[in-house]
């Protein structure tokens, strides 16, 4: 028998391959650097050897820059230690950027080993021609503006350039050909007026008409509507007592995006209380106007209004004063401009002169507020006082107009002041994420940007579904972030919207963030495994077998795994407890070793893996002992000359002649494994 085991160790020896040969060469270029124009094709050699010691068919390649193009032939075969020149062509594009680039020729073995060599290839500047010019500029309606426009000349020859540039709106207003040398520049001054307010565009040409060389640039240019303005007058029709004045309110708006002032102008018998006034952009002011006709009857005036900075822009309203001769009465309401907090009231000076000639009561109404008295009596000439007070709350953020008026028959003058209601109460609240989708038992990070943009320092408490998050102070202008944790809890909802608020004693703000809620089958999944189920593992009494399992984590979320095993008491577990992150999986164990006396049969052993949100179960069968229709693994046959009469080994070591023999063996196949390791560390080098 030991003769048969040393024939199959020898056999097994010389069958074992040897190391084989490899594929090699050697690869030089004719030139490592070469120089040319753009849009042509550059030529150069590559000379390649073959150092391998087998005749080998390579294959070659160009690896070229972006746009490029090139010809290299394909493929090459060559006997050991042949050489051959090969001739390739790069081709640099038309309107690449002047520089020096690499261009790496590839060459392959049959046997899939790359050898490789590098080309400096330097583009150069043979014929290309740059504009130059403010790429953006910004004026006002009606305003020209200039430019400088640039055109060189920056290749290596003189050329005939035609240059060209026109506007959005259809003007042309370069048209021209010019003989440029190398490196020459022109400069071209052009002043250009756009026709109306908003965004245009200027495009700029210069085409070579020797070569390929050309530029274009688009330039903005943003006209602003700087200086615009609109008038009204209140009323358009007044009357005024003959010798008295007719009172009025000019109102102007300026529209612009500039500030102006304007200059105001009118008949000698309108008087303004003002004759210029100065308003930003996008506000309106308003100034009296009192006209005093010299005769009774219809007097028409013409007001006329221009602006300062842009007199092109001026208007005109005109209004009518009918003259008779009566009482009058004048009011005056004091401040004219106000400005209150939104929800707050404010206070007014209501003053009323009884201007006419003889004592008179007169009624006093107001569009918006609340008078302190509905009617003042009056002499002549006398004056009386009553306070306004104009409540915020039901009036829009911005600007209102009030108008008192105090009347009695035909008789009546009116003054309007304006009341600008702010929000002095704003705040800018956001919280991220907006959007997460989650899985139940999620411990969720919410930031909570929050600035008091108001005017005065406010207290707020941050709430979120009703549950108090925090409270903090805010200054006007200052921001906090707050951090906040939220556990998912809502079992049976597949979307929960979180709704912020911050709350104060003025205003509550709000805002929300969506959770998507995954089912706990996406979240928690979990696959076990194993290729020994639905078989019978047989066991022998006093010899224990591994089964071995897999545990993989299916889910999105990490777990952490209790495992547990029912069965006969000689099975055991290799793990009772892992942790997996998703996608994670681990290899654990069933040792199952009965012991003396247990009886024949087979037994089930239920391996059981659970967490707090999944468990699964895998079965396993041992069989132990003779079993029917089960094939029992051969045992070893024993020595013949074994005279003790004992069955099969149990371990116990048995001396003589057979111990001798197994010592033998073992020092042969030590051997023989020190042979095999050497012939593996050839075979790799």
């Amino acid at each position: 028998m030991f003769r048969e085991i040393l024939l199959l160790i020898a056999v097994f020896v010389l069958v074992v391959p040897g190391v084989h040969a490899a594929s090699d060469m050697y690869m030089v270029l004719g030139s490592e650097e070469i120089s040319g124009c753009p849009c042509g094709a550059l030529e150069n050699t590559v000379s390649v050897t073959n150092t391998g010691d087998q005749t080998d068919t390579f294959t070659f390649s160009l690896d070229l820059p972006s746009e490029w193009s090139g010809f290299i032939p394909p493929e090459k075969t060559l006997g050991v230690g042949e050489s051959k020149d090969m001739n390739f062509y790069v081709t640099p594009p038309c309107f690449i950027q002047a520089g020096t680039y690499t261009v790496r020729v590839v060459a392959e073995s049959s046997d899939g080993r790359e050898f490789s060599s590098d080309l400096s290839v330097e583009v150069l500047t043979c014929h290309f021609v740059k504009i130059e010019a403010d790429e953006l500029k910004t004026t006002c309606k009606g305003f020209p503006v200039d430019y400088e426009i640039k055109v060189s000349n920056l290749g290596k020859v003189s050329e005939t350039f035609d240059i060209s540039m026109v506007t959005s709106w259809g003007d042309e207003l370069l048209k021209t050909t010019l003989d440029m040398a190398s490196q020459g520049i022109e400069t071209f001054d052009i002043s250009v007026l756009p026709p109306e307010a908003g965004t245009h565009f200027l495009t700029i040409s210069a085409k070579s008409q020797d070569s390929y060389a050309e530029d274009e640039m688009k330039l903005q240019l943003e006209a602003e509507n700087c200086y615009d303005f609109s008038l009204d007058l209140q009323p358009k029709e007044g009357f005024a007592c003959l010798g008295g004045s007719g009172k009025y309110v000019l109102l102007i708006n300026n529209a612009g995006t500039k500030e102006d002032e304007y200059a105001i102008y009118g008949p000698e018998w309108v008087v303004f209380s003002q004759d210029s006034i100065k308003i930003p952009p996008n506000d309106e002011r308003s100034l009296g106007l009192f006209a005093y006709p010299e005769i009774e009857g219809k007097n028409t005036f013409e007001v006329e209004v221009v602006s300062s900075e842009f007199p092109e822009v001026r208007e005109t309203v005109s209004g009518v004063t009918n003259t008779i001769e009566c009482k009058d009465v004048a009011v005056i309401v004091s401040p004219s401009e106000g400005e209150v907090c939104h929800g707050l009231t404010k206070e007014y000076e209501v003053t009323v002169k009884n201007t006419g000639m003889v004592t008179e009561s007169f009624d006093l109404r107001t569009d918006l507020g609340t008078l302190e008295a509905n009617k003042v009596s009056l002499e002549a000439g006398e004056v009386g006082k009553v306070k306004l007070t104009v409540d915020s709350t039901g009036l829009e953020i911005g600007t209102n107009h009030i108008t008192v008026t105090a009347s009695s028959g035909d008789v009546s003058d009116q003054n309007v002041v304006s009341l600008v209601v702010e929000d002095c109460y704003t705040l800018e609240f956001e919280v991220a994420p907006k959007e997460r989708e989650v899985c139940t038992g999620d411990e969720v990070e919410y930031t909570i940007d929050i600035e008091n943009t108001g005017k005065f320092l406010v207290e707020y408490t941050l709430k979120v579904d009703d549950e108090l998050i925090g409270v903090l102070f805010l200054t006007p202008d200052e921001s906090k972030t707050v951090k906040t944790k939220l556990m998912v809890t809502y079992p049976g909802e597949e979307s929960h919207t979180l709704m912020f608020k911050a709350v104060s004693e003025m205003k509550t703000f709000e805002t929300t963030s969506e959770m998507i809620i995954k089912s706990r089958e996406e979240c928690y999944s979990l696959e076990l495994s194993s290729e020994e189920i639905d078989k019978i593992k047989m066991v022998e009494i006093g010899i224990g077998v591994s089964v071995p399992m897999k545990i993989k984590n299916s889910g999105e979320r990490g777990d952490t795994y209790n495992l547990g095993i029912e069965g006969p008491d000689w099975v055991h577990l290799s793990e009772e407890e892992i942790s997996l992150d998703p996608g994670e999986e681990e290899d654990i164990y069933i040792y199952a070793s009965p012991p003396f006396g247990a009886e024949e049969g087979i037994y089930n052993a239920k391996v059981s893996v659970e967490s707090e949100n999944i468990e699964k179960d895998l079965n396993f069968m041992f069989g132990v002992g003779e079993i029917e229709g089960i094939e029992e693994p051969t045992p070893p046959t024993p020595p013949e000359d074994n005279e003790t009469g004992i069955g099969p080994p149990t371990g116990a070591v048995i001396g003589g002649e057979t111990t001798g023999k197994v010592v033998l063996l073992g020092v042969i196949t030590l051997f023989i494994i020190i042979i095999l390791a050497l012939k593996l560390v050839l075979f790799v080098r």
